[in-house]
């Protein structure tokens, strides 16, 4: 088989534009490409095997090394009311770095984690089908029925302050939401078929650590 048209086809398959990315994804190095490129080069069913072998452990090693990215880790969460004030934003979008994370998360899928005050962990969670951005928002402004906190209610709007003596308001437990307790957050990138696995360690290793309400199982086939 000539060498320069099998060279030529892998890059078309593989969408591949540079002799560096020949050579991550396949395992090439420089000198054999630049041999092989020449006009008569025929290569033998050895070395065409070898190359497939050489392929397969290559991806399976990328598969290993990049299968888990992470984006950003126990960044501070800047709480901001939205622009109709129905919902919280997780970031106030006011610096380019804000902006940057939020339009990376837009791009990826995985698993993010909340944390407290004290950078405990507290609730996991998984984008496996919509992106993480958009999963992260809605779980910041979902209630979370386990968390029960003692609070008091107070009024907004719509009359002045009085005293506790004069207008007496009962603390009582009350579910909480994710915003009023989160104040940092970790996102990863993950592909998508260990996505389920992945959020299910991090819940059943942390199980009495976490607010999520179910116990994920393991995929195992």
């Amino acid at each position: 088989m000539n060498a320069k048209k099998l060279l030529k086809e892998i890059k078309q398959k593989l969408n591949l534009k540079t002799d560096l990315q020949m050579k991550t994804e396949i395992g090439i190095s420089q000198p054999t490409l630049i041999r092989w490129r020449r006009n008569g080069v025929n290569l033998s069913t050895k070395q065409i095997s070898a190359l497939i072998v050489k392929a397969i452990k290559r991806g399976k090693g990328n598969a290993r090394k990049y299968s888990i990215k992470p984006i950003i880790e126990y960044y501070p969460i800047s709480l901001t009311e939205s622009k109709q004030g129905a919902k919280w934003e997780i970031l106030n979008m006011l610096g380019t770095r804000e902006k940057k994370i939020k339009e990376m998360l837009h791009k990826e899928h995985g698993i993010y984690v909340f944390y407290n005050s004290q950078c405990n962990a507290i609730y996991v969670g998984k984008a496996k089908e919509r992106n993480l951005w958009g999963e992260m928002k809605d779980a910041f402004n979902r209630a979370r029925d386990p968390q029960v906190l003692w609070r008091v209610k107070h009024p907004s709007t719509g009359c002045d302050f009085l005293p506790a003596y004069e207008m007496r308001r009962r603390i009582k437990k009350r579910n909480v939401y994710l915003h009023d307790i989160a104040l940092y957050f970790s996102a990863y990138s993950i592909e998508k078929d260990l996505i389920d696995n992945a959020e299910a360690l991090l819940i059943r290793v942390f199980a009495n650590d976490l607010t999520n309400e179910n116990m994920e199982n393991f995929a195992l086939k």
